[in-house]
């Protein structure tokens, strides 16, 4: 009875250990940057350790990725221990303030290749809590392995693209091969 106990001890030990994961990531603030685009230029807030991308009308996104050795599901994906600081205006330079979300923005997801398996990560580190705006410094994004039959679904759907992309015209081969016939062995 006692070994029954410890395999079933061992094995939920194991399960909640594979199933859920957890990154930190800390964001680096220096000073702000200037984007320049054909008209106008845009003095925004920079860090200067993940991909920082900057566009008027969304604002300011941290972008990452990593290697991960499972796909997760990502509508099991949350953001743990947000550490930020209230900052005022004047500090976002040309950041647009009706552009910053009211609730932590981001997205989590798979990327497949022949090689690699890797999470993408698209974080807006700014936000809004009662019309005064903050800046996250660090959190750790918490998510959870995709169980194996969504993974066998995954599968399923990109084999069946790759299908197409080797076979795009199915409909002209069997077009060609329709005045042929087989009957008794004779091709007519």
């Amino acid at each position: 009875m006692k070994i029954n106990q410890l395999v079933v001890f061992l094995f939920l030990i194991n399960f909640c250990s594979v199933a859920s994961q957890e990154k930190l990531i800390n964001i680096n603030w220096v000073d702000n940057k200037t984007y320049l685009s054909e008209f106008n230029s845009f003095n925004v807030p920079y860090f200067d350790n993940y991909t920082h991308n900057f566009e008027p009308d969304i604002g300011v996104t941290l972008t990452t990725q990593w290697i991960e050795d499972f796909i997760i599901d990502p509508n099991l994906v949350s953001i743990e221990k947000i550490n930020y600081v209230t900052v005022n205006t004047s500090e976002v330079g040309s950041l647009d303030i009706n552009s910053v979300p009211t609730k932590i923005d981001f997205k989590l997801n798979n990327s497949l290749s022949k090689k690699n398996r890797t999470l993408y990560l698209e974080f807006n580190p700014f936000f809004r809590q009662d019309n005064v705006l903050k800046k996250v410094l660090s959190f750790s994004i918490q998510y959870n392995k995709k169980r194996s039959q969504d993974n066998q679904k995954l599968s399923t759907i990109s084999n069946s693209v790759l299908k197409y992309f080797l076979n795009p015209f199915p409909h002209l081969l069997a077009s060609i091969a329709l005045p042929f016939s087989l009957k008794r062995g004779i091709l007519t």
